[in-house]
This record gives C-alpha cells, sequence and structure tokens, in this order.
C-alpha cells in the first residue's frame, strides 16, 4: 500500500477558454488530481492507475466515471539527454468543468 507521507502537493488556478485544453507543468509526475470549477461548482478527480483521459466527474452531487476528455498525465522528454524535463496534466474540454470562457478552475495535485 503506498502512503502519500512527505509527498509534494501544488495548488493553483486557472481562468477558462472555450474549446481549449488546459495544460499544466508540475515538478513532478501527480498521483492524484483534483479540480474544481469555481463557477459553477462541478468537479474532476484522477487517480493514479485509471485509464487516461478519464476522472471522476461530480455534478450535482452525483458521481460518474467520464472516460473521454477528462484528464492526462504527461511526461515530456529532453531531445539532448533523453531525460525527462516537463511533467504535469492535461485538463481536456470537458463539459461542466472546462468549457465556458471566464469559468475558474481551481486545482490540486499531489505527487
Amino acid at each position: 500500500m503506498g502512503s502519500s507521507v512527505g509527498a509534494r502537493v501544488v495548488t493553483g488556478k486557472y481562468i477558462c477558454a472555450t474549446t481549449t485544453d488546459m495544460s499544466i507543468e508540475l515538478p513532478f509526475t501527480p498521483s492524484y488530481i483534483r479540480l474544481v470549477n469555481l463557477t459553477t461548482f462541478y468537479s474532476v478527480e484522477w487517480f493514479k492507475g485509471m485509464a487516461e483521459p478519464s476522472g471522476l466527474e461530480t455534478i450535482g452531487g452525483s458521481m460518474s466515471l467520464e472516460t473521454t476528455t477528462m484528464i492526462t498525465t504527461y511526461l515530456k522528454f529532453n531531445m539532448d539527454d533523453s531525460s525527462p524535463t516537463i511533467r504535469g496534466f492535461v485538463m481536456g474540454q470537458k463539459a461542466n468543468i472546462n468549457d465556458t470562457a471566464d469559468e475558474i478552475i481551481q486545482y490540486i495535485a499531489v505527487e
């Protein structure tokens, strides 16, 4: 069983733009991500081991597993020495979460 003792945590927020996926760079590859739309109060969660681009979406108190246009993690490599240089996640353009201009999205990512 894994442990989160000593795990790094990053929080932040961004403002949605319509028809745009949002990429968030992190200093680590996340094992847990949660995003909350502070305008609509819809949320999505992703745990390491879940298929990508999936997420647990909560709307009006009901949770469902969504398997498209949700969260995808990434690890990009330096072309010179093949070492990982950029880590993070992409929140796809999902209705109610990341789809309308000027909505504020708060996120937390845990290593």
